[in-house]
């Protein structure tokens, strides 16, 4: 569904219930009788395993959002260089591949995306303009690759980065992270520039080519992300 559409539901939700607690309860049922989407049975049945208090064993005993909570303080605060590839997609996961813990309809970039849209920069989003031009720096194929290159040439370039003046206000903010590379290739690669919420994507391919060739013509294709 659009994104006003979205944020048109959550707000009458909002409104007509006052608590945290009975916006949870009635929230499924409430988009069930709203959702016209193609995809409203894999919405209402996150919206319900995420609104549930049951406790989920291979959660370690706790319910869905307890347990997003719980990684969420985990990962907040983790510099650049405390990251490790394997233990992100761990929790990657736990949402898109594991059968007992999966959201139906959440895929892996799905999945990086919700990390990263909760503020946990660490996620960055392998999608469609992302995924080609990392693959490319890399030489490597495929959404994981590429989420794992986001993580790599972060860390890689982090040292320069931090010897980089120009790049002091980066810096206090906690250095380049995956989710700031993915969004700078995002808004370039995308042509979606605009802050009005009007979106002009007709030259998104040529840009994206533009973007690959400029690494080929500058000499970085060289497998030093590798």
């Amino acid at each position: 569904m659009s994104d006003t559409d979205m944020l048109d539901l959550m707000n009458r939700v909002e409104d007509r219930y006052t608590t945290d607690q009975e916006r949870m309860k009635f929230l499924p049922a409430f988009s069930a009788s709203e959702l016209t989407t193609s995809r409203s049975r894999q919405i209402l049945s996150a919206l319900e395993k995420f609104t549930s208090s049951v406790q989920i064993p291979s959660l370690g005993n706790k319910s869905y959002l307890d347990w997003v909570s719980q990684r969420w303080v985990y990962w907040v605060n983790k510099r650049i260089d405390q990251l490790d590839s394997e233990e992100l997609l761990k929790d990657l996961n736990i949402l898109c591949k594991n059968k007992n813990t999966k959201i139906d309809g959440v895929g892996f970039a799905l999945a990086a995306n919700f990390f990263a849209d909760l503020g946990l920069t660490c996620f960055g989003k392998p999608d469609l303009h992302v995924t080609p031009i990392i693959n490319l720096l890399q030489l490597r194929w495929g959404e994981q690759e590429a989420f794992e290159g986001l993580l790599k040439i972060s860390q890689q370039e982090a040292e320069k980065i931090r010897r980089n003046q120009r790049f002091t206000w980066l810096q206090a903010s906690g250095g380049l992270m995956p989710r700031h590379l993915d969004r700078i290739i995002y808004l370039v690669g995308s042509d979606n520039l605009n802050l009005n919420g009007l979106k002009n994507k007709r030259h998104a391919p040529t840009r994206r080519s533009l973007i690959r060739q400029a690494f080929i013509d500058g000499g970085i294709i060289k497998s030093d992300y590798q």
